[in-house]
């Protein structure tokens, strides 16, 4: 991630050509990086209504919802003497046909802030392809795995 700075505030969507996260500067609007994995913290998880609506109208898809935070590089949030700041992860996702927003895998709750985000794509299978280091994982989808806000432990 050599274009994308720790603390820049960002956009991330899944890249269906390329099989990985699209990172766009939310500043200039352009995309700055394409990359597997992606960890945000403060993220919002962002579903732009029209753009749902144009998807279940034309059945085609488009970029209309993504996951808008500042990255990181830490792996395991912790708070200042160490400890986890969490008492479990939450798996995300979101389907324009079945929800209006991103929901929790497990409970199907909606989720719009998280605490922290950590967003894991597979790439794309292909000899020689500048994206294809993990060809066996070519059919697994990309998964994001959140912390909710609610869930930080208080002790």
């Amino acid at each position: 991630m050599d274009d994308v700075k720790l603390g820049q505030k960002v956009f991330v969507y899944y890249n269906l050509h390329k099989h990985l996260w699209s990172i766009k500067d939310v500043k200039t609007g352009r995309v700055i990086a394409h990359e597997y994995e992606v960890r945000l913290y403060r993220p919002e998880f962002k579903v732009n209504e029209k753009g749902r609506q144009r998807v279940l109208r034309d059945k085609r898809k488009n970029v209309h919802a993504g996951v808008e935070g500042y990255v990181t590089n830490h792996s395991w949030p912790r708070d200042s003497e160490g400890n986890y700041v969490w008492d479990e992860w939450n798996r995300v996702t979101y389907n324009p046909y079945k929800y209006t927003t991103f929901v929790t895998v497990k409970e199907k709750t909606p989720i719009g802030k998280a605490f922290w985000v950590t967003m894991h794509a597979f790439g794309k299978q292909g000899r020689g392809s500048k994206y294809g280091q993990y060809p066996e994982n070519t059919n697994v989808r990309p998964t994001v795995t959140a912390v909710a806000a609610s869930q930080l432990v208080t002790s």
